[in-house]
């Protein structure tokens, strides 16, 4: 049985280097899926658009940090036991990941836009992490 050969650019290569490299060359197999720790049937309903909700931090909750950090330094010193709170910032940072922020307006705006102008303007009254997000909901 004779052995054919294929010309590539320059090259000539035989039918059995040919098969040789392509068991060499597989490609990797398809990475799995991982399966959601939680399904419901909700995943499965069509969801829509309900607005966009404008979050933030409030400018006299961000002015009362440093009393709330101060005072958890206090606690600290008082009684070992009490974990100390790290740097300011740290403190800040944890009470951000602890704390949900809130609704600068308790309705959500049906266009993106008007939602983007709130936002620029609670930015500017002074609060802080200001974000938008899209509310979906869910049809039955």
């Amino acid at each position: 049985m004779s052995d054919l050969h294929f010309t590539v650019g320059a090259r000539t290569i035989s039918e059995s280097e040919l098969r040789a490299n392509a068991a060499l060359q597989k490609a990797p197999a398809p990475a799995k899926k991982k399966a959601s720790l939680r399904r419901t049937k909700d995943s499965d309903k069509a969801t829509h658009s309900a607005g966009f909700q404008v979050l933030g931090y409030t400018p006299t909750l961000w002015a009362e940090l440093p009393d709330m950090y101060a005072e958890a330094v206090k606690k600290h010193e008082k009684d070992a036991k009490n974990k100390h709170p790290g740097t300011l910032d740290e403190f800040i940072a944890s009470y951000v990941l602890k704390n949900k922020p809130k609704k600068v307006r308790s309705k959500p705006y049906e266009l993106r836009d008007a939602a983007d102008i709130c936002a620029r303007l609670a930015e500017k009254a002074g609060w802080q992490r200001v974000r938008v997000e899209e509310v979906l909901k869910v049809e039955a």
